[in-house]
């Protein structure tokens, strides 16, 4: 019965943002691609998965960026004011946070296993939360709230791809910002699962266990890169 309400009420209009958001990252990968190519002499220098690499990263920031934006005034507002949660604005966000993600699975060669492993999950889970109503599923807020804590670390992303554009030590001031606002984003954001969990152990059933289970692939790429920003 609750997987026949799941497929009813799966959101399948939110294909046309799939194809919309998809589309527009493909069509931004070469548009990135030539400006760094005319601009930048490093990038040049660089091989082609380093330079997709690049690319993926720089276009990631700035739609993680844009998402911060936007959710402000379509989720955060209305939950903190009314508590609604707007099940349209969530499936439609996630995908916006999840395309990079997809594509530079298709686009870009030779990415770290564990950040394939990071790509993969989000995928999956974003297309699992298209079935979610976010009224009432304490999952699809946890979800919410990952996702947005791992967006507003959109500064991570810049310097992951502006780093091979110039030379370290040029860097060295995003890559402490970028450093701080990451811990404090995991912090906040495991703290905060970790704090409803205990309030809530009650609530929690196989579909929690499994959400926790893929986190783990998540975390274990979030640790890594902790510690390479840390260096």
């Amino acid at each position: 019965m609750e997987i026949q309400k799941y497929i009813y009420n799966y959101d399948y209009k939110a294909v046309n943002t799939v194809i919309g958001s998809s589309t527009m990252v493909l069509c931004l990968y070469p548009i990135v691609k030539s400006y760094l190519h005319l601009n930048y002499e490093n990038f040049n220098l660089l091989p082609k998965h380093k330079q997709y690499y690049v690319v993926k990263n720089l276009i990631k920031s700035s739609m993680l960026l844009i998402l911060c934006g936007i959710t402000v005034p379509t989720i955060i507002i209305p939950v903190y004011t009314n508590g609604m949660w707007s099940n349209y604005w969530c499936h439609r966000l996630g995908i916006l946070y999840t395309t990079n993600d997809f594509m530079g699975l298709l686009l870009v060669d030779k990415l770290p296993k564990t950040t394939q492993n990071h790509h993969k999950i989000t995928t999956i889970l974003c297309i699992i939360s298209l079935g979610i109503d976010f009224q009432t599923s304490t999952l699809g807020q946890m979800l919410f709230v990952y996702t947005i804590a791992s967006a507003s670390s959109y500064l991570v992303n810049f310097y992951l791809g502006a780093r091979l554009l110039y030379k370290e030590n040029k860097l060295q001031i995003v890559k402490k910002q970028a450093r701080n606002i990451y811990f404090v984003s995991c912090v906040v954001n495991w703290g905060w699962h970790i704090v409803w969990c205990v309030r809530n152990y009650n609530l929690l059933y196989i579909q929690h266990l499994i959400y926790f289970l893929f986190l783990t692939f998540i975390i274990k790429d979030d640790l890594i890169l902790l510690g390479w920003l840390n260096k």
